[in-house]
């Protein structure tokens, strides 16, 4: 051994260096496949996850019906609700609503019920395709139901003929005219 060092040039100095490091790099690379394997056994598992989420998710919206059942439901919470099921439909994907009720009297025997409505979370913003189709809904589902405001900002500050993305902050309000016995 002594002697190998002894005779020491460059070409046995890059062979020594080479034969270390490919130890060293066949070590890490041994591990990472370990951690890959896992990672992979894990990533099977989320798609049975989600699913078993959703499934807990539905049931729990049953219960939450049939909970609800047993309460007097007021006309503006059907409103609220007939809001929030549209938000929840398919190709809509608005998610959750902040919904403020108000009234007006704009004749003698006419009530008019105005819903505000926002997303909840206000660091979200949709496609203006999800925002029409949202609005389209309200309005086709129900005879009763006209959108009367819509506010459109973009999401992302722009200078002067620059395109942004599609993305919008946005916030509504709708009507609802009924006629109110004396």
């Amino acid at each position: 051994m002594k002697g190998f060092f002894a005779d020491m040039n460059f070409p046995r100095a890059v062979i020594l260096v080479s034969l270390a490091s490919a130890v060293v790099l066949g070590a890490l690379v041994w591990r990472s496949t370990g951690r890959l394997a896992e990672v992979e056994r894990q990533r099977a598992t989320i798609k049975q996850e989600i699913r078993a989420i959703q499934e807990l998710a539905l049931e729990l919206d049953g219960l939450d019906r049939l909970a609800g059942e047993g309460r007097q439901v007021q006309e503006s919470d059907s409103f609220a609700l007939y809001v929030r099921e549209v938000a929840q439909a398919e190709h809509v994907d608005i998610g959750t609503l902040n919904v403020t009720p108000s009234e007006t009297d704009p004749m003698p025997g006419i009530k008019d019920r105005h819903l505000a409505i926002q997303p909840a979370n206000r660091n979200v913003h949709f496609r203006r395709a999800n925002i029409g189709n949202y609005l389209y809904r309200l309005e086709a589902d129900s005879n009763r139901v006209k959108v009367t405001r819509i506010e459109l900002n973009p999401a992302q500050k722009l200078r002067p003929g620059e395109i942004g993305s599609d993305e919008w902050d946005w916030e509504a309000q709708i009507t609802a005219r009924v006629s109110v016995s004396q």
